[in-house]
Formats: structure tokens, C-alpha cells, sequence
């Protein structure tokens, strides 16, 4: 019986190393097509990023773009700020104070509003810094839903 539940468990951890493995290539990927959209149209693009993981995993993409001086948005999330509202593990291995701090040197701008009203005029003023010459990447991180 103990080897039946041994590779049980080594079966999901295995399927859950994939999974994990296959979402941080997406997300590199997924930034390195906006990247191309930007070089072959022209075009500002936004890129949404899955939490500070998936920010961690698009750096070299974002870094690629810094240096082409693409102008894409990178829209991003955090947990909640307050620790008390935290779910447990999750949020807390997810979270980060300063987001942006991971790409910091290599983007023209990045902001974390702490309140929803704070949300369209970050947008409004990232987007004036990204298309503003040099153009580049910018960062605007938003904090989740708490959990109650």
C-alpha cells in the first residue's frame, strides 16, 4: 500500500512541476509576443502578468523590451497589503510590498495604487511616460481582492 501512495504523490508532484514549468514559459512567451506586435506595428501593447510569478519569469522579456525601447504596458497583481487579510500560503508566497522594485531599472515607470480611485489616472500617466520619447516598458501593479 505505501508504494501505491508513494507514487501517487510522486505523480502529482511531477504533474504539478509541469504545470508550473509550462504557465512560466507561457508567460515569458506571452510578453515576447507583445514585444514583436510592438516592433511589427508600431503599436503600443499591454501585457498582463500573473502576480509577482509571472513578473519574475517575463524580466529577461521585459529587459528585451527596455532595450528595443517598446512601449508595452505591464499590468500586474499583488495579494492583499494587509497580512490579516491574507489567505495562508497562497497570498503570502504571491505577495509582494513593492512589485515593481523586481523591475525597476529597467523600466521607465512603475506605480502600485493602493485604493481602486487611484487605478485610472496611473493608467492615464503610464501610459503618457511609455509613449513619451524614449519610449519603454511600464508597470502598474494592483493589489487583489481581499479575502474577508
Amino acid at each position: 500500500m505505501s508504494n501505491v501512495q508513494d507514487t501517487r504523490k510522486t505523480q502529482v508532484i511531477n504533474a504539478t512541476m509541469l504545470r508550473t514549468k509550462t504557465r512560466d514559459i507561457l508567460e515569458q512567451a506571452k510578453f515576447q509576443g507583445e514585444h514583436f506586435i510592438v516592433e511589427t506595428f508600431g503599436k503600443p501593447m499591454v501585457a498582463i502578468l500573473h502576480n509577482l510569478v509571472g513578473l519574475l519569469h517575463a524580466n529577461l522579456a521585459i529587459y528585451y523590451a527596455y532595450i528595443d525601447r517598446a512601449p508595452i504596458f505591464i499590468i500586474g497583481a499583488t495579494g492583499p497589503m494587509d497580512e490579516t487579510k491574507r489567505r495562508p500560503r497562497t497570498d503570502w508566497i504571491h505577495t509582494a510590498s513593492v512589485q515593481g522594485s523586481a523591475i525597476r531599472d529597467y523600466t521607465k515607470w512603475d506605480y502600485q495604487p493602493n485604493t481602486i480611485d487611484g487605478v485610472p489616472e496611473s493608467f492615464a500617466r503610464a501610459y503618457g511616460v511609455m509613449m513619451t520619447e524614449p519610449r519603454g516598458p511600464v508597470s502598474s501593479t494592483r493589489q487583489t481582492r481581499q479575502a474577508p
